[in-house]
């Protein structure tokens, strides 16, 4: 089973976390993006296989090919981001990630 990622926040760290989920880690696919930098989040998006841009942390997590959500946004976002993805059921009941 493959888990469908989303991440929220697409500077280093966030891009640094992609790589990681797509290159180093078995089982998972980036298939959602977003970032206050609307143009660099589609240039990432472009460069995933699966990935679509969302225009709104909010709308990445209400998504339904979302199974679970990566928070690299700007530090005083992200307890609003990841109360609203356990709200939305995407926190860790996920299958687990290998190396």
């Amino acid at each position: 089973m493959t888990v469908n990622v989303g991440v929220i926040g697409v500077g280093m760290i966030g891009q640094d976390h992609i790589r990681r989920l797509t290159h180093v880690l078995s089982g998972a696919r980036v298939t959602a993006v977003n970032d206050t930098d609307l143009e660099r989040a589609q240039t990432v998006a472009d460069g995933l296989a699966d990935a679509k841009l969302h225009k709104s942390g909010q709308e990445l997590i209400e998504a339904p090919d979302v199974d679970t959500v990566v928070v690299c946004s700007w530090g005083p976002t992200h307890e609003e981001y990841v109360l609203a993805s356990i709200a939305a059921g995407k926190d860790d009941r996920g299958p687990p990630l290998t190396w």
